[in-house]
């Protein structure tokens, strides 16, 4: 039996009246993981000249109602009068979200979406039991990273009052807490086992997205790894100077991040592995 390729999407000029109405009231569905293999959520907001209408057709002949659905979103803010907010909330199979991804940044581009410094881009990451993955874990990483993190996104996100820099080291001390407005959310976790990071600015560059994913991706697979096999008194420069390897960053990117947050190299004293010392570090 062939391995799955995962859903084919593309455009379609031809789609009947009825397809087409059980396609757009999809779109206004939660979509759930189907399957028990670890999947990546997005939530993109944006605006566009477009009615609302017109955005859920054209999305609609993707068939992108298969993985998508619309939200509106009070703290958008128009470019224009007359323009449309929406935030579109996409769940995909990790294994195939860059293709997915790719799908879904062509549709927002037929669009005709923009994005403005009101815009965020928020990643969810799975951890249902399935995956195997360890919240406190990733917790522990992320917290730790931000510093990085933030790098990649605009300036303003880190004093942005819905995504602030997140000071609290304590895993179990966070996840009581019923505030989401922060760079870090857990308050999804308890019922969608997700972790929403919300730090990065709103964009419709697929490069960057991809980049993004990618770091937050190897940052659990590194952490999890680090922490299984050397318990948590490992710190996150180890697992950043391999990071950076795998990300599918630019060469001049990677190098100004090195510069800025890597400055000393060391040995790890456990694992014999190069490792980073960070100097005024205050993560």
């Amino acid at each position: 039996m062939p391995a799955p390729t995962g859903i084919k999407f593309r455009y379609e000029n031809n789609v009947d009246a009825t397809t087409m109405a059980s396609r757009i009231e999809s779109l206004e569905r939660n979509k759930k993981p189907k399957q028990n293999l670890p999947y990546v959520g997005m939530e993109i907001e944006f605006v566009s000249d477009y009615s609302k209408q017109t955005i859920y057709e054209i999305t609609a002949r993707y068939s992108l109602h298969r993985i998508c659905r619309f939200k509106s979103d009070g703290s958008i803010k128009v470019n224009r009068d007359g323009q449309t907010c929406l935030e579109l909330v996409i769940l995909m199979p990790q294994k195939y979200w860059k293709r997915y991804l790719n799908v879904v940044i062509s549709c927002l581009k037929k669009c005709k979406a923009e994005v403005n410094d009101s815009c965020g881009l928020h990643i969810h990451l799975d951890h249902r039991v399935c995956t195997g993955r360890n919240p406190a874990a990733t917790y522990f990483s992320l917290q730790r990273m931000q510093n990085f993190l933030f790098s990649l996104a605009k300036p303003s996100r880190r004093n942005n009052r819905f995504c602030p820099y997140e000071s609290e080291v304590d895993f179990y001390e966070k996840i009581r807490s019923s505030n989401r407005y922060s760079a870090i959310n857990l308050t999804a976790l308890p019922k969608y086992r997700t972790m929403e990071i919300r730090l990065y600015h709103g964009t419709l560059d697929l490069a960057e997205i991809q980049t993004f994913v990618n770091c937050l991706l190897f940052g659990i697979k590194r952490c999890d790894s680090a922490i299984e096999k050397h318990n948590e008194s490992v710190g996150w420069e180890w697992k950043l100077a391999n990071l950076l390897e795998d990300a599918g960053m630019p060469e001049l990117a990677k190098q100004e991040l090195r510069k800025k947050f890597l400055p000393a190299t060391v040995t790890h004293p456990v694992i014999g592995t190069p490792t980073i010392t960070v100097e005024n570090d205050d993560d």
